[in-house]
């Protein structure tokens, strides 16, 4: 199991924590989507934000060090799903600045 029980006192993987897709809700998931542009489902095919999360957590466990962006993008192609699309529409995920989607929701 990877709790920071287990890692030295130099672990410095905490910086890098983020929201794990399985951990969002569906209730947020679709607020997000349509929030989103007003696009919450262009592709006309709304079932792929889970099966995403299902092979996310499938293909990309922790466990085996897995939970990289690499294995998160190869489960979004292997969906038949443009990555670039993804990347415009989500932004920087590296940048320092609040995510304006996410903090409207914080703030609701």
């Amino acid at each position: 199991m990877d709790t920071p029980e287990e890692e030295n006192a130099q672990a410095d993987y905490l910086q890098n924590i983020t929201i794990p897709s399985a951990l969002i809700s569906k209730a947020l998931g679709e607020r997000i989507k349509k929030r989103r542009n007003g696009q919450s489902n262009k592709s006309g095919k709304p079932w792929l934000w889970w099966d995403y999360v299902t092979d996310f957590a499938i293909c990309c466990p922790m466990k085996e060090k897995k939970y990289t962006k690499d294995c998160a993008d190869q489960v979004i192609h292997s969906l038949g799903v443009d990555v670039k699309k993804i990347i415009k529409c989500i932004g920087d995920t590296e940048a320092d600045t609040d995510n304006p989607v996410l903090k409207s929701e914080q703030e609701s």
